[in-house]
């Protein structure tokens, strides 16, 4: 689909012409989206499915907007985030609007951490890593809106915080916000004559839904957030479904001999570069499966598992290891986790040692402190 192509199509979207030349350039188009995208280009079909890239500066400017409009009502914002892909909700253009805010945090999706974990543990790890951001929240509250968890405290807290303000609701795509609205919608009577609606917020482009509520506010759940560094934003969306849990997720406990490696389907590989035997406990999503080689013939293996299909699920965006990219990681002298944002989480004894993770390219991977 080149400029050189007899016909030219453009993006339903943004009406740029399509091109699969160049993705720095207006109109790009994966080849492999081309069935998938019903002719849009790679920016609106994400936009689409993913919601607003964080980098997008016109939408950076609209939810500035917001938040001070927000600010000057004395409103009570609620930032929502990933007890899963915690990483994948932390998002620094919105994170550094929401400072000096009456600010609650709710962190969601409970039903996929182990229930062995107490919600008082979450609750320090969430605490301790909005510490890192500098933000000091009111409060912050586990749910889950699949088995509606916590939800009935999660309301009373916000009525009583509120204050008869308005409440606002940010955070990034796929944390569950649209849940904990639809949550809201079913623990409270609209006796107003007034009905939920879709529109741009003033002054914006952004398209906001607005709740009303009995005693003359509202509630506006803003569009979701997607981080370019997030797995989610690189796969093919066939596979996001088995990327995202949704179910408890079941703890994978492994004793790796020196200098072994880790395959997670065609999308992942980490090799442990130690002379030492090493414990680990990965925490993916159920549907994944994990493949343990030998470190000096891992791409060679991950070559051919893919050559012969023998991955359970294939992104079709990678045909070899060459397809990704390597992040080298020195761990330190304690527990960890090894964290690649939105896939998994790896915990690990730390001695110092080297290790080395294979991603696609712009898929933030760090470590961290244990979450559980």
């Amino acid at each position: 689909m080149s400029k050189n192509d007899f016909i030219k199509l453009y993006c339903f979207g943004c009406g740029a012409e399509l091109q699969n030349d160049d993705p720095n350039k207006q109109g790009y188009i994966p080849k492999y989206l081309e069935k998938d995208s019903h002719y849009l280009c790679q920016r609106c079909f994400r936009l689409q499915h993913y919601g607003i890239n964080a980098e997008d500066q016109t939408y950076n400017n609209d939810y500035t907007k917001i938040i001070e409009q927000a600010k000057r009502e004395r409103s009570l914002i609620i930032y929502a985030v990933d007890l899963f892909a915690f990483e994948c909700s932390l998002v620094q253009s919105l994170i550094n609007k929401l400072k000096d805010t009456r600010l609650l945090v709710i962190a969601s999706k409970r039903d996929v951490i182990p229930a062995s974990v107490k919600d008082t543990k979450l609750i320090n790890f969430v605490k301790q890593r909005l510490n890192d951001y500098n933000l000091n929240p009111l409060d912050i509250l586990i749910s889950s809106a699949a088995n509606n968890y916590n939800l009935e405290e999660i309301i009373n807290r916000c009525t009583n915080l509120r204050k008869g303000k308005n409440i606002y609701i940010f955070g990034a795509t796929s944390v569950g916000k649209s849940s904990l609205v639809n949550a809201f919608l079913k623990m409270y009577e609209n006796n107003t004559t007034q009905l939920i609606s879709t529109s741009p917020y003033p002054g914006t482009t952004l398209d906001v839904i607005k709740v009303p509520l009995s005693d003359g506010c509202f509630i506006y759940d803003t569009p979701g957030v997607y981080l370019d560094t997030s797995i989610y934003a690189h796969l093919d969306k066939k596979l996001l479904k088995y990327v995202m849990p949704n179910k408890e997720i079941k703890p994978r406990v492994y004793q790796l001999l020196p200098h072994q490696s880790l395959l997670f389907e065609n999308i992942c590989k980490v090799d442990f570069i130690s002379n030492e035997k090493t414990n680990v406990t990965i925490y993916l999503s159920n549907y994944l499966t994990v493949t343990r080689c030998k470190e000096e013939n891992s791409n060679k293996t991950f070559n051919n598992m893919i050559k012969n299909k023998q991955f359970k699920y294939l992104d079709r965006n990678i045909s070899s290891v060459d397809d990704l990219i390597l992040h080298e990681l020195t761990l330190p002298n304690n527990y960890c986790d090894i964290v690649v944002a939105g896939l998994l989480w790896i915990k690990i004894k730390g001695k110092g040692e080297v290790v080395h993770v294979f991603t696609p390219k712009g898929v933030e991977v760090n470590i961290r402190e244990c979450k559980i």
